[in-house]
């Protein structure tokens, strides 16, 4: 898909794709990939994902990666008090967001 499809569906508010919580079968599989407290993980295409909230209270290091900068905005505005730490993406050449969520510029 490309880059104008997302931004039309964050800019529509048509995300009924984004679940109110936690992502239940990432809440019942996740023990199973037995995977060590402290890891890094990466949420591509992230959104606003409640998962990302989940992972770091289960003691993880989570980056999100999304295209929308209204996802990227709208969670740490529903998530207070996270904020984004700043980074760079040598991709864009651009500041970002880390971790939780980075925008990606396209």
């Amino acid at each position: 898909m490309e880059p104008a499809f997302w931004h039309a569906r964050w800019q529509e508010n048509r995300i009924g794709f984004h679940l109110p919580e936690a992502n239940p079968l990432l809440i019942r599989y996740w023990p199973v990939m037995q995977v060590a407290p402290g890891s890094n993980i990466l949420v591509p295409l992230c959104g606003k994902s409640l998962d990302m909230l989940w992972l770091l209270d289960q003691g993880y290091r989570v980056t999100g990666v999304e295209i929308s900068r209204i996802a990227v905005e709208a969670f740490f505005a529903e998530n207070r008090p996270f904020s984004p730490r700043t980074g760079w993406s040598p991709s864009s050449n651009r500041p970002m967001a880390s971790p939780a969520i980075a925008a990606m510029n396209s």
